[in-house]
């Protein structure tokens, strides 16, 4: 299987910490099968992703807050959003 795209939406939501370490797991292992296939995460908590990411698209309210690499977001966030997110501090959608 050779896919152009691959998306991910939500794939630890509401799942026990075994199956969440599972999933991730498995996706790691195919990373290297998808290489140069992008592929799109879509989910509320990035840590689990952060190693494997060499770019993030921070989104509110279907807008575009801010994007690049997660060094730059961790560093030199331009919205306060984007600065909570990345930090891991408590807020909700």
């Amino acid at each position: 299987m050779n896919p152009r795209l691959i998306f991910i939406d939500e794939p630890f939501y509401q799942l026990s910490n075994s199956k969440r370490k599972l999933i991730l797991t498995t996706i790691k292992d195919k990373l290297h099968e998808w290489k140069g296939c992008p592929v799109v995460i879509f989910c509320s908590y990035i840590y689990e992703w952060l190693p494997y990411c060499d770019r993030l698209v921070i989104m509110k309210n279907k807008t575009i807050l801010q994007e690049g690499e997660p060094k730059v977001l961790l560093k030199d966030p331009k919205h306060v959003f984007v600065a909570k997110y990345m930090n891991g501090e408590g807020f909700s959608f």
